[in-house]
């Protein structure tokens, strides 16, 4: 008797790794708006933008570097120049634009925002799409 692919599989360290991934990375984010809501207290959006896309780029430098394990074309593809392009002006963008953002409102408010849009998601699928959310999802979500 085979087993299916839709089996129910105990979790590897690998999956628990990646949940607790998930875990600090939400935490970590939370953290990351307070810090920028009371750095915009302080200065501009311009200077703000700056530095935290200096320093996330350098972390995750350092996380590429310790992790190498890029296949040979998906590293072509990350260091094609119109990916790095689009992905510098997105991220350079979409920062900034946060960032004057929270000159707008607090930093909590935001943060609050950010983290209920799961739950408003969910909540929008299960009124109009009739969507049946599983005890994993429910768990990851709380």
């Amino acid at each position: 008797m085979s087993v299916s692919p839709t089996a129910h599989q105990p979790p590897t360290s690998r999956h628990l790794g990646s949940i607790a991934a998930v875990l600090c990375a939400s935490a970590l984010s939370s953290v990351g708006w307070i810090f920028e809501g009371e750095a915009m207290a302080r200065l501009t959006p311009l200077p703000v933008t700056c530095v935290s896309l200096l320093l996330g780029g350098t972390i995750l430098l350092c996380i590429a570097r310790v992790n190498s394990k890029l296949s040979i074309s998906a590293r072509t593809v990350v260091t094609s120049r119109g990916f790095l392009l689009f992905a510098l002006i997105r991220s350079a963008f979409l920062s900034f634009l946060f960032c004057y953002c929270l000159t707008l409102t607090t930093s909590t408010k935001a943060m609050f925002l950010t983290k209920i849009e799961p739950y408003i998601v969910l909540l929008i699928q299960i009124i109009w799409f009739h969507h049946r959310t599983t005890l994993q999802h429910l768990t990851l979500l709380a």
